[in-house]
């Protein structure tokens, strides 16, 4: 009974979202180009939606209600299994949290995998099996299966364990150490 979720608002591949009691109409401006890998994000809170493409981000203001996503069942890639809104695409991963991210913590963990100890992780979906049709959930344990003719193929993205640090500079062309990453 509750929608939520991130959805295509246009032909041009413009990203939205469902929200129960929210505006699945609402035109973020802002496009996954095709054939190409995007990292996508949304956050929701009570004064509304944000959604995120390669870290730049639009908001929605209208009000929304809280939905507690531990009591949800999720499909991903389609909407009421409907043949007409499938994702024609890849998923690489797919992860919840307990509270709304912040842009910074979206933009510094686009690159990077989760770790199952990570505090407020509520749910994580890394699609690295090889075989079978069983999707492992990795914190949780609500595993998930390939279903309506999804396949699995192989990620050639650059995402991997590490950290990330940003600072500021004062002008161009600054050299700037990274005291907690040792690296410069």
């Amino acid at each position: 009974s509750q929608e939520i979720g991130m959805q295509f608002v246009s032909d041009r591949n413009e990203l939205g979202y469902l929200w129960s009691g929210g505006q699945w109409w609402w035109n973020s401006g802002l496009v996954a180009e095709p054939d190409v890998w995007s990292h996508v994000a949304m956050t929701v809170d009570s004064n509304g939606a944000t959604v995120y493409v390669n870290g730049y981000s639009a908001t929605n203001t209208a009000p929304l209600p809280p939905v507690p996503l531990s009591s949800l069942t999720f499909k991903l890639g389609t909407y009421h299994y409907w043949s007409s809104r499938n994702f024609n695409g890849l998923i690489d991963e797919v992860a919840l949290y307990s509270r709304k991210l912040t842009a910074s913590e979206i933009r510094e963990m686009m690159h990077s995998t989760r770790v199952r100890s990570e505090k407020e992780l509520l749910g994580y979906y890394q699609f690295n099996e090889t075989t079978g049709s069983t999707l492992y959930e990795k914190v949780s344990a609500r595993d998930g299966r390939l279903e309506a003719g999804a396949t699995r193929a192989p990620s050639h993205i650059l995402v991997g364990p590490g950290t990330a640090q940003s600072l500021t500079t004062s002008s161009a062309g600054d050299h700037v150490v990274f005291p907690n990453l040792n690296v410069d």
